[in-house]
């Protein structure tokens, strides 16, 4: 049992339903039915059969959900805003729903691998502390609401509410690139460095100084942690509003094929386009060609131009916020970790690297899965 009990410890969840390939991160996406009913979670929502059930039984993505539980004064970019949530759902519904397809799926994986797994299950998920990470900016109230969530979808029984801890995901985000290895000359006593984690909905940037290397780390904050609303939801945002205006009058011009051409960025053009590239492709239903909106069989061409546009924004905010880090660390940090989902875009990356080399600061990404909002 204490063997099973360690490996159970050291484990991530590999499998997830209709995944294409083993991975520990799903989106935090969920398809809800008219009347309000959760259909599909995680990966089976990227599941192609899926997306065409969903159409055709008119079903709703909640997408970047988590965004709407954020205090008032965390203001949003310009012009953009946090997708609706589906009709007759709310925000303590979705994450009630989603944390209780995280516990099935933590209970199907123990019980599924181990040979006594059953019996595993039954004699620790009464005791089990459960970790919930959250952006810098979420407070008290934001954490009660995740709290009564996860007591709500049985993570914890009603009289568990204390083993339900929280830690932001910069602090997670630290501890997976000093896990990684990547970083590890970087880890010098009395040396400063920034962890910047771009992700799905928020980045959350902090300044650390590193106190002491063995036989413990501790860092310590040098600069107040921010958290800025200019995740990589917000690419994809602004993508939507140039599709539907690029798009208006042709056969494309419906949500539900908008949704799916939105999809299809997401998937493809969005993370592979770089600054060496001078235009992306994003495929469109049929093969119509109509020159002047740059549609050719069924392609809709994105100039180097509007694909950079879509990413100005949170690009820019992340510069920012990273000035902020170094300006209030006292300009000591010479070294930035990024991890998240919208830092392994090239086009970001890259722009990230030219600010640290026009400010003197080495800038690395350490390889691998990496904590955020996917």
């Amino acid at each position: 049992m204490k063997d099973q009990l360690r490996a159970i410890c050291s484990e991530q969840i590999l499998r997830w339903p209709k995944q294409a390939t083993p991975d520990a991160k799903v989106p935090s996406v969920v398809y809800y039915d008219s009347r309000g009913n959760a259909m599909a979670f995680g990966a089976e929502t990227e599941d192609e059969d899926t997306v065409i059930e969903a159409e055709e039984n008119n079903w709703k993505r909640a997408d970047w959900w988590k965004l709407h539980l954020r205090p008032s004064h965390l203001p949003i970019i310009r012009d953009l805003q946090v997708p609706p949530l589906p009709p007759n759902v709310t925000l303590d519904k979705v994450f009630i729903d989603f944390l209780r397809y995280i516990k099935e799926q933590i209970k199907k994986y123990i019980t599924e691998t181990y040979g006594s797994g059953g019996n595993l299950w039954d004699v620790l998920s009464p005791t089990m502390y459960v970790i919930l990470t959250t952006p810098n900016g979420w407070e008290g109230a934001q954490q009660n609401r995740m709290r009564t969530a996860a007591i709500a979808a049985g993570l914890v029984d009603r009289d568990g509410g204390r083993r339900v801890r929280f830690v932001t995901e910069a602090e997670a985000a630290i501890l997976y690139a000093v896990d990684s290895g990547n970083v590890e000359d970087w880890l010098v006593e009395d040396g400063h460095l920034i962890l910047c984690d771009c992700g799905g909905g928020t980045v959350d940037i902090t300044g650390y100084k590193i106190n002491a290397v063995k036989p413990t780390l501790k860092l310590e904050e040098s600069a107040a942690s921010r958290c800025y609303l200019a995740g990589a939801v917000f690419v994809t945002q602004a993508a939507q509003k140039f599709f539907r205006e690029r798009l208006r009058g042709t056969e494309w011009a419906d949500e539900e094929r908008l949704q799916r051409i939105v999809y299809h960025f997401d998937r493809n053009a969005k993370k592979k386009f770089s600054e060496t590239d001078t235009a992306c492709y994003v495929q469109l239903d049929g093969h119509r060609s109509i020159p002047e909106k740059n549609i050719t069989r069924g392609r809709l061409k994105i100039t180097k131009e509007e694909m950079v546009s879509f990413f100005k924004g949170p690009v820019d905010e992340i510069k920012h916020g990273l000035e902020v880090a170094f300006e209030n660390g006292g300009r000591l940090a010479d070294k930035v970790i990024l991890v998240g989902g919208l830092a392994s875009s090239p086009y970001v990356f890259s722009k990230l690297v030219q600010w640290g080399e026009e400010n003197g600061i080495s800038v690395s990404r350490p390889d691998g899965p990496t904590v955020g909002t996917h």
